[in-house]
């Protein structure tokens, strides 16, 4: 049953009507369109509603089986509306849409609600014209619901399970945070912006005006009661400098680890004595301090002299520490560090380099070209030649100069999950459950 006003209800039950039919697309990116069948702008809700942007719809399929509702909408592209290489680029899938009525001559009447549920199958004419699939909300139970067991983790890399801050959300008005949670800035003006991420140093609500962001590493930037911290972000801006094909380019990606974990640290080892004209340099990110030696030294006299050297600098985020044989260093910049060898021709030195974030089963999402707004899954990332090669092909060419966000991808391990994100608290696999193997073994008499 559907609650309308009296007044609409006294409205409907006439023979003659000044009926209008409404419909609000809202993208999984919160971007929102609005229509009317109605020959002008209506403003609902203090929503408008364009006229400009005609459609036509089919009846609406109800039945009391349980099978899903369904109405097909058929419109036409508009340049500030639906678009042909949006609807291609898939920014529209999974939209929740809105269709409503109005009485357009009187809107004080309030709405009557016609149908809630998502976009489905989308078919395009060469003549400009779209057909979109409304589906109702039983589609929903068409979902498989629970969980199975299974070695690897059922969450996928930065989900709500997953928890690891690589796409959090965006910033809005009073909305409600407790400490360690994560936001990115809402208006995204700039490359640090649109990159940073900021975690809350305490519970609260956020401000009714986003606030002018500082990105700088672990910089303050307050938000009324909060206070966030800019934080390592896992994900980065790149561009196209090679492409191959729609599904193959090259580009170098380079995206900081967070701090205090395995892929944001580094060790030199030293097996064997050093020798004359070595030099180490070690960088984190954005200060680097270089160590020479001048003439051959005994291993352990050069390890406590690099030690000591690396430890007497108190200008960068590198923490070092030591044991025997080895120099350990752990990045805190939020920047990727690095760590260069010239010379050991007596190959006495051995460099654990620092990591980078794993892009294989990452992601690629397209900020402007042909394929904007488009994401698309990593298979393979060569990091000695810069090829990234996509599961799927692009729906339009990979041109030179395309920028996009980069972000890692995980392979759902539990060594990887532990060692690479510093996450086995929200591991969600069982790698340790009994296989098909021992269900189908027998005991050995």
């Amino acid at each position: 049953m559907k609650t309308i006003s009296p007044q609409l209800r006294t409205h409907l039950a006439q023979p003659v009507t000044t009926i209008a039919v409404c419909w609000q697309i809202v993208r999984t990116d919160g971007t929102q369109f609005a229509f009317t069948s109605f020959d002008d702008d209506l403003v609902v809700g203090g929503i408008t509603y364009s006229s400009t942007a005609g459609f036509t719809r089919s009846a609406i399929q109800t039945n009391s089986t349980g099978e899903v509702d369904n109405v097909d909408v058929i419109g036409f592209f508009q340049p500030d509306a639906i678009t042909e290489q949006d609807l291609k680029n898939g920014l529209f899938d999974y939209a929740t849409v809105y269709v409503f009525a109005v009485n357009w001559a009187n809107l004080g009447q309030g709405i009557c609600r016609l149908r809630r549920g998502w976009l489905g199958e989308t078919t395009i004419s060469p003549a400009g014209i779209f057909a979109a699939e409304l589906r109702g909300m039983t589609q929903a139970l068409v979902q498989e619901f629970g969980s199975d067991y299974m070695p690897l983790c059922r969450a996928d890399l930065g989900d709500a399970k997953c928890k690891m801050p690589i796409k959090p959300r965006k910033w809005s008005p009073h909305l409600t945070v407790k400490t360690d949670d994560y936001v990115q800035a809402a208006t995204q003006t700039s490359d640090d912006l649109m990159v940073a991420i900021f975690r809350a140093a305490n519970d609260g609500t956020t401000g009714s005006t986003e606030p002018s962001w500082n990105t700088p590493f672990d910089a303050p930037t307050a938000d009324g009661p909060i206070t966030w911290f800019s934080a390592p972000f896992w994900r980065g801006i790149f561009a196209v400098d090679t492409a191959i094909n729609q599904r193959q380019f090259v580009s170098v990606l380079n995206v900081p680890a967070a701090p205090g974990v395995t892929s944001n640290s580094a060790s030199v080892s030293f097996r064997n004595n050093v020798s004359t004209g070595t030099q180490i340099t070690v960088s984190d990110g954005a200060i680097a301090h270089a160590y020479f030696w001048p003439y051959d030294q005994k291993r352990t006299d050069a390890k406590a002299a690099f030690a000591a050297f690396m430890i007497d600098h108190t200008d960068w985020a590198i923490t070092v520490t030591q044991t025997t044989d080895t120099v350990f260093f752990n990045n805190a910049s939020g920047l990727p560090g690095s760590i260069i060898k010239i010379g050991d021709s007596l190959r006495g030195i051995v460099v654990q380099n620092f990591q980078v974030a794993p892009f294989d089963g990452g992601t690629v999402t397209w900020i402007d070209g042909l394929n904007a707004g488009r994401s698309m899954e990593i298979k393979t990332y060569d990091t000695s030649t810069g090829t990234i090669n996509l599961w799927l092909q692009m729906n339009f060419p990979i041109q030179e100069g395309d920028r996009f966000f980069a972000y890692p991808g995980c392979d759902k391990r539990r060594d990887t999950c532990f060692n690479t994100f510093n996450n086995i608290i929200n591991f969600r696999g069982e790698p340790d459950m009994p296989m098909q193997d021992k269900l189908l073994s027998y005991p050995d008499a």
